[in-house]
């Protein structure tokens, strides 16, 4: 493996290998120079010069050799002051250079100055004055160049952590000789302490992921910059070591306190096991060297245990310390993409123990030995404690490991267990999110799963129940059958050539009654992206449990779907009949009241007529007028809500309607709302009511404007639109494919709360304030819209403002043409002398329409019903030439009475009169052939125009006469 990585390397990993290769060389070159140094048979303390410790033979020759705390001024050529100002001038320059000859060296002590001659000694003791060199940097520029092998991607994180390592390598291999200032191992030292600090800051914040991106700008880049002026300022002016150990220590804690932190805010359980991978190697790597610390300041000075220990620390150190690097250099392994699988966890976990335990031993051992002086105590001490921990090392082992998988890895069932916990489970598991998360919190932390997924495969399209750290589209059934047949069922197979699924390692087919119904795809795994086979057996069996629970899932989705259709249609059903029924009994009150409004406006009308002179009383007359026009408007809303209101349909441009009223649209928005047009050319012509559409448009213009109390605009564009397909929608109903000219009336206010968009429709809901609106605007519009066999439909959110789209077919060209034949007629005056059949039960109405008919030169002859106005026609037949019927009458309804005269008389007209849309009982030829309808309440023009144009009109047909009878 290690030779396929290697011969793959390109020419940024050669560049890498070289700086690795400088590094080494200067790690042996600073080992060697620790190695070949002189013994001088004293120890200086670096900043002050001052002897700390003489070699034994030099106590009793206080006059040939230093002794402790004598002051040093020079080394040979070499004086302090020098030294002081420049760190690259080594301290026992002469002794390297000259080691066969005496070199002097002037010192004080108790006040008087003195010279000795001193001849540099061979280096005797390789393990005490090497082993830290060779070994401590070794580690961590081992750590590094795996690094460089073998992590992948090459990222931040990866660069840090190769930049640590190195640094840390120099720092170890040059940190020994600082004191001495050889091969400018002072400026080295000094240097990478100085990067150590920011790095390590760096690497903490962006591992395992990238969470405290926003601190990254405003934290690394302030402690690059320090660090590297402090540097600058230290190289210069020789700072004092206190500015080197702040900033360490100041990113040391700041580091620990990021891996807690993560503990508590990471949710992903991926990266909540390399925050305790990580916190796991500082503790381990570290923990021993400062109770080692701890122990050796208890001893005192002389003591066996004193010097056992001075022996065991150098072993202590090298076996615990490489516990850091390699512990982090795993996390990464598994944060990324690495591609050897071994059981790191295991080697981490054993590894780690026996440090402890060796640590915990030399402890143990350091603290009983204070009260043995005895050497035969002390050597049965030592076999006692010896025994003791050899005997508890295997239980304590394995407890150890059981810690670490389930406070570290997550662990918190056996692998054996996860067959009955699933099963335990499987009763809460019949829906997807239920089925998630006992595969994602439960089966998933307990194998150490880290990437995986989940298909279903339903009626030829691929659905998922969950996928874990993957991101992109669903792949297609036809991929994953392509993956079946390259994977054997439970066999784990690396698949890293693969395109599609270069994660995967494990295929498990997931079938019921021979058929497969999914996939179960397994992919990297924390600790060591291993299965081994008892795994691949369990998690076969696993699948097996799983299948049949996704079929179950199924078909109870299916059996909710149903369910929740019917409960739709349920409403659908409940909300049309309540709609229904509103509206009649909206037309029902609307046409009785229409009556009474005919009667008002009729002789309001006459009144004024006739007493014009008379100032007083016609002031009066018309505020009764006006009164009865205000209520026929409230009626006239009423029954646009309930789709019986008159239209007098038009073939025309829906453009035409939209310009007419816009001059007035800005007058009733007012100048803080901006009134905009997109209207689109060549439109369809639709077949609309003109009054009527433009109602519709000024009362959604008013809906905005009150929704836009601060200002803002409102857009009306319009736009030719195709429907290819149903359009469905649960709460506005369906749109059949077709050609539709769309309306689209849109502002920018507060917007309507999603949960009462199914209510605006419905008449007097109103969210305005009391006394601010009446509830029969959009009730109006809704009614309108429909009887123009159009459909709408209404998006909004809070704050976001709201859209009306007005859907109306477009007419064909037949239409049009017919249209525009039928409303080329208009009469030249509304008087004659014609006779008149008037009839209508309703005595009230019958007098004023006799009145006003009378008035215009009209003959009238006056019925209370059917049977009479039969009877009163026979006796005139052959003077009648217009007769004038309500539609709804008791006995025999106005249809009727009109086929059976016309039978008798087919050259007479009809006007049919109504408080309502008769449309469906008139039959499909109103407005054709002379007969017509005019609603009620009436005016006395509405009623003498009507009449006219009847009279003038064409002859009629026998269709009438058809019609009537058939119904």
């Amino acid at each position: 493996m290690l030779k396929a990585r290697l011969s793959s390397l390109g020419r940024s990993d050669l560049a890498l290998l070289a700086i690795s290769f400088v590094v080494l060389l200067c790690c042996l070159y600073y080992a060697y120079l620790d190695f070949s140094r002189p013994s001088l048979r004293f120890v200086l303390h670096p900043p002050t010069w001052e002897v700390i410790e003489v070699d034994p033979e030099c106590k009793d020759l206080p006059a040939d050799c230093l002794m402790v705390y004598d002051q040093v001024l020079s080394l040979g050529s070499v004086d302090r002051e020098s030294v002081a100002h420049d760190r690259s001038i080594p301290l026992f320059r002469d002794f390297r250079e000259q080691p066969h000859t005496e070199h002097p060296v002037t010192f004080v002590r108790n006040g008087i100055e003195r010279t000795v001659w001193i001849r540099p000694q061979a280096q005797t003791d390789i393990f005490e004055t090497s082993s830290l060199v060779w070994i401590f940097p070794g580690v961590f520029w081992l750590a590094g160049t795996l690094a460089i092998i073998f992590l992948r991607p090459r990222d931040a994180q990866w660069l840090v952590l190769v930049s640590l390592y190195y640094c840390v390598a120099l720092w170890g291999a040059s940190g020994l000789l600082s004191a001495t200032q050889a091969g400018y191992s002072a400026i080295v030292f000094r240097f990478v302490i100085w990067a150590f600090a920011p790095l390590l800051l760096h690497l903490h914040l962006i591992l395992p992921n990238r969470r405290f991106k926003s601190m990254e700008r405003f934290v690394l880049i302030p402690s690059y910059v320090a660090c590297g002026a402090l540097a600058v300022v230290d190289y210069i002016a020789n700072l004092s070591q206190i500015w080197v150990v702040i900033p360490i220590c100041f990113s040391i804690v700041c580091s620990i306190s990021l891996l807690l932190l993560r503990l508590v805010i990471d949710e992903k359980i991926s990266h909540r096991i390399i925050n305790r991978l990580l916190l796991f190697g500082i503790g381990v790597g570290f923990l021993p060297i400062m109770l080692q610390v701890l122990i050796s300041a208890t001893q005192a000075e002389g003591s066996l245990g004193a010097s056992l220990y001075a022996t065991l620390n150098g072993v202590l150190i090298v076996m615990t310390l490489p516990i850091w690097p390699f512990s982090y250099l795993y996390a990464l392994y598994r944060h990324g993409s690495g591609m050897v699988e071994f059981r790191a966890n295991r080697i981490l976990s054993t590894y780690g123990f026996y440090s402890l335990y060796v640590t915990l031993f030399v402890a143990v051992f350091m603290i009983c030995s204070r009260w043995v002086d005895d050497p035969g105590d002390q050597l049965q001490l030592s076999l006692t404690v010896s025994l003791v921990f050899l005997v508890a090392a295997g239980p304590l082992r394995q407890r150890l490991e059981r810690l670490v998988d389930r406070h570290i890895y997550g662990i918190h069932y056996k692998p054996h267990q996860v067959l009955s916990r699933f099963a335990e489970l499987i009763p809460s598991s019949f829906d997807r999110s239920n089925l998630r998360r006992v595969i994602c919190t439960e089966i998933l932390p307990t194998l150490m799963v880290r990437r995986s997924a989940l298909y279903a495969m339903e009626d030829g399209r691929v659905t998922s129940i969950y996928e874990q750290d993957l991101v992109g589209e669903l792949p297609t059934v036809e991929e994953l059958r392509r993956l079946r047949v390259r994977v054997r069922p439970f066999k784990s197979l690396n698949l890293a050539a693969d395109e599609r699924f270069p994660w995967v390692r494990l295929c498990i087919p997931l079938a019921t009654q021979d058929r497969v119904i999914g996939l179960w795809l397994l992919g990297r795994r924390d600790p060591d992206d291993f299965y081994p086979r008892s795994d691949i057996e369990l998690l076969s069996q696993l699948g097996n449990q799983i299948a049949p629970v996704i079929e179950n899932v199924r078909l109870v989705e299916m059996a909710r779907q149903e369910v929740e259709e019917n409960r739709r249609l349920q409403e659908q059903l409940v909300q049309s009949q309540k709609m229904e029924a509103i509206g009649r009994l909206s037309a029902g009150v609307a046409h009785d009241f229409n009556n009474l409004l005919s009667v008002i406006l009729g002789y309001s009308s006459l009144l004024i007529a006739r007493y014009r002179t008379d100032e007083s009383l016609n002031k009066y007359l018309s505020d009764i007028r006006d009164a009865g026009n205000r209520a026929a408007s409230l009626t006239k809303q009423l029954l646009a809500f309930s789709r019986q209101q008159v239209m007098e349909a038009r073939t025309m441009d829906l453009n035409t309607v939209i310009m007419d009223v816009e001059k007035m649209l800005r007058r009733l928005t007012g100048e803080h709302i901006e009134v905009q047009t997109e209207l689109s050319d060549s439109l369809p012509l639709v077949k609309i009511d003109p009054g009527q559409m433009g109602q519709v448009i000024m009362n959604l213009a008013v809906n905005a404007r009150d929704a836009m109390p601060d200002g803002g605009s409102i857009t009306i564009s319009t736009a030719l639109s195709v429907l290819h397909e149903i359009d469905e929608d649960p709460q506005q109903g369906t749109i059949p494919p077709g050609r539709f000219v769309s309306m689209t009336i849109q502002d920018t206010g507060t917007g309507i709360d999603p949960e009462l968009l199914h209510r605006i429709f419905e008449p007097y809901f109103t969210t305005k304030e009391l006394g601010k609106g009446t509830g029969l605007g959009l009730s109006m519009v809704y009614g309108i819209i429909n009887q123009s066999k159009g459909y709408i439909r209404v998006s909004s959110s809070l704050g976001a403002g709201s859209s009306f789209r007005i859907l109306l077919p477009a007419v064909s060209q037949e239409s049009r043409s017919r249209g525009e034949e039928s409303s080329a007629f208009e009469p030249s005056s509304d008087i004659g002398d014609e006779t008149i059949l008037v009839v209508e039960d309703e005595d009230s109405v019958r007098m004023v329409a006799c009145e006003i008919l009378e008035s215009k030169g009209y003959r009238v002859l006056r019925a209370a019903g059917g049977s009479e106005a039969i009877a009163l026609f026979k006796s005139h037949k052959s003077k009648i030439d217009l007769l004038l019927t309500d539609v709804i009458m008791p006995h025999m309804k106005g249809p009727e009475l009109a086929a059976r005269l016309l039978s008798l008389r087919p050259q007479m007209k009809v006007v049919f009169m109504s408080g309502y849309n008769e449309e469906s009982i008139l039959g499909k030829r109103l407005g054709e052939d002379g007969t017509r309808l005019i609603q009620k309440p009436f005016t006395p023009n509405g009623l003498a125009k009507q009449v006219r144009q009847a009279l003038d009109g064409p002859v009629p047909s026998e269709g009438l006469s058809r019609s009537g009878r058939s119904k």
